[in-house]
């Protein structure tokens, strides 16, 4: 999902105005559902109650640091 982009490609969605509008817009088309990656995307979609399913891939970190899926959550989700 892109919000700044002019364009996006097959594989992505534009997403102009109020997110959960969109995402909610998306999850009445037909399909297997949409899957999200990197970190602002997910919180934001946390943060709404927007995700239906949380599918993990760990990738273990070798150098460097960056930000936690679940830092920033206002609440715990169960």
């Amino acid at each position: 999902m892109s919000s700044t982009l002019d364009r996006v490609d097959w594989n992505a969605e534009l997403v102009r105005g109020d997110l959960a509008k969109a995402v909610q817009q998306l999850k009445r088309e037909s399909g297997k559902g949409r899957f999200v990656g990197g970190v602002q995307l997910p919180l934001a979609l946390a943060e709404l109650g927007l995700i239906d399913e949380y599918e993990f891939v760990v990738q273990p970190r070798l150098v460097g640091h960056g930000p936690t899926l679940f830092a920033g959550l206002s609440k715990p989700k169960r």
